[in-house]
């Protein structure tokens, strides 16, 4: 998808372009290679750092070529479909004259700037850089505390342990791990472009930018968090777990124990020789009288130790 969007005053109407005009936003999402190399060829952009825009798993950093300035971020994505919580990359490219946003992935985040929601000028690329940078932060937040909110529910019930619930925690701690992997070097990245060595930032700017990193710095301790909540608590159920089967291994021990001396002593008497009691009136009821008292004397004996 090819989207240019100008807007020089922010008392004017924001346009949705065709073509691109100077001082104009061009936004591109799943681009295909041959709108890469057109993009590339208009704007002589660096083709190597353009196509590390399509790789999934590029980390948020800054640089330089000539006079145009390549930031790349990490913005979230949440599937409602299939519940899930990732991440992808995101380009921005500022020249003289231009702002580009290239994404593997739909950012919807656009749509925020499309509809006027949020206050921006494209001539004015430094605060539009911040303003992308803050929608970004706002919706790492929002996600955050709704995967919060489901890891707190989950650890509430412990005494209901399923196998569901194991890999709900594996797949929360995994979301947790993308997301501070996107979030460890946004805060390097941040605090390379207020240096001010990459682009000139007014007072303006640099308030915006401090603040992002602040923000950025919670939404880490936000995820560590929540992450040593969920390594504990899987960690618990796995420690539950490991406790029930003990008790259900004790129990079988037990059991097979005292079932053990009944079977011993019918085996012994029940060969074919001559053996004790064989003659007597009463061995009979000698034999089931001793076996049950034994029996119910190793029951007890299991559950002093608390294995029944």
């Amino acid at each position: 998808m090819y989207k240019v969007i100008l807007r020089h005053e922010q008392n004017e109407p924001i346009q949705l372009l065709n073509d691109f005009v100077p001082d104009s936003w061009i936004h591109m999402e799943e681009p295909s290679l041959k709108e890469i190399d057109t993009l590339v060829d208009q704007f002589e952009l660096d083709p190597w750092i353009v196509a590390d825009a399509l790789d999934l798993f590029e980390l948020p950093r800054i640089e330089k070529d000539e006079d145009k300035l390549y930031y790349f971020a990490r913005y979230p994505i949440y599937t409602p479909e299939l519940d899930q919580i990732g991440t992808a990359p995101l380009l921005i490219v500022i020249g003289k004259n231009f702002f580009i946003t290239i994404c593997p992935k739909k950012f919807a985040n656009v749509s925020l700037f499309e509809k006027g929601k949020i206050d921006f000028q494209t001539s004015q690329k430094a605060n539009l850089l911040g303003e992308i940078l803050s929608t970004i932060d706002d919706e790492y937040e929002s996600l955050i505390k709704k995967l919060s909110k489901q890891i707190k529910q989950q650890a509430s019930n412990f005494e209901k342990i399923t196998n569901k619930k194991i890999t709900q925690f594996v797949n929360f701690e995994n979301v947790l791990d993308d997301l501070l992997f996107s979030l460890y070097p946004t805060s390097i990245t941040l605090g390379r472009l207020l240096k001010g060595r990459f682009m000139k930032l007014g007072e303006e700017e640099e308030e915006l930018i401090e603040d992002l990193i602040q923000n950025n710095e919670q939404l880490t301790k936000m995820c560590e968090s929540n992450s040593k909540r969920v390594i504990n608590t899987r960690e618990a159920y796995a420690n539950i777990l490991s406790n029930n089967l003990n008790k259900i291994m004790k129990l079988l021990t037990a059991v097979t124990v005292i079932l053990t001396i009944p079977t011993m002593v019918s085996g012994i008497f029940g060969m074919n020789v001559a053996i004790p009691l064989s003659d007597h009136p009463l061995g009979f009821w000698i034999i089931i009288v001793s076996t049950a008292f034994s029996a119910i004397g190793l029951f007890f004996f299991f559950l002093r130790q608390d294995w029944i």
